[in-house]
């Protein structure tokens, strides 16, 4: 990611004149400055972190990549059922009580969990049914995430327009709780992991409620994310793991 680091240029006589404007300059600075130095123990400064370190502070467009493999588990029973592969362009915006707003788009496409080919069919590993694999673009959608420890998000979803995303993602109601963990650091490498675990509700009658579990952890030099000059942690990664489950 692009490095934002400030001017260094030697003062001239014009900016001697406008010493007033200097000194709130540097008042300004030292805010910044304490804004990003980490309070491990204020959830505010954490998520402010992982913004950092997974996006930027300026709400420039970003892009991430994915290549995962998604497993069901039905009766602590885990199977490797696609791969995913996805790229999804995002924007951060904190507001003024630490919350995080995120804009995003997203493309995803089902693999084969083997060789890697793209999936036009898929049967379900538990109920032998052969569902037609669709393309994704997901949004763009806006959410938000809460300077907290822990908070629920409760959501209905309308059925998706066409058939196989239906055989993806069925239509209902959904309950998640969202985890932000306390950072770790260890040899100047700050680590914040946030969990989300779900459980969706299928509108259809008698259809199996189903679970979705969700970890991100993201890393950077500590250096860099308490670096006021810098709006984004430049060799920041993020690396997910999701367990889906239910009845396929």
């Amino acid at each position: 990611m692009k490095r934002n680091r400030a001017s260094t240029k030697p003062l001239r006589r014009r900016a001697v004149l406008t010493a007033p404007a200097i000194l709130a300059g540097g008042a300004v600075a030292r805010a910044a400055f304490a804004a990003d130095r980490l309070d491990a123990a204020d959830p505010v400064s954490v998520l402010r972190a992982t913004v950092k370190m997974r996006g930027a502070l300026d709400q420039r467009l970003v892009f991430g990549a994915l290549k995962a493999i998604r497993y069901s588990v039905v009766n602590a029973e885990v199977r490797p059922l696609m791969g995913l592969v996805t790229g999804t362009f995002s924007r951060y915006a904190i507001g003024p009580d630490g919350a995080v707003t995120v804009r995003s788009m997203e493309l995803a496409f089902y693999t084969d969990p083997a060789s890697g080919a793209l999936l036009e069919t898929l049967t379900m590993p538990y109920t032998g049914t052969t569902v037609e694999v669709p393309r994704l673009r997901l949004g763009p959608s806006t959410g938000v995430i809460k300077p907290q420890w822990q908070y629920v998000e409760e959501r209905t979803a309308a059925a998706p327009a066409s058939r196989s995303q239906q055989a993806i993602s069925a239509a209902g109601t959904s309950r998640t709780v969202h985890y932000l963990r306390p950072p770790v650091i260890r040899d100047g490498v700050i680590t914040i992991q946030q969990d989300s675990f779900g459980r969706i509700q299928p509108a259809a009658a008698g259809a199996a409620v189903i679970g979705y579990n969700e970890m991100v952890t993201a890393s950077a030099p500590l250096a860099e994310v308490e670096d006021p000059a810098l709006l984004t942690a430049a060799r920041g990664s993020a690396s997910p793991t999701s367990r889906p489950g239910g009845r396929g």
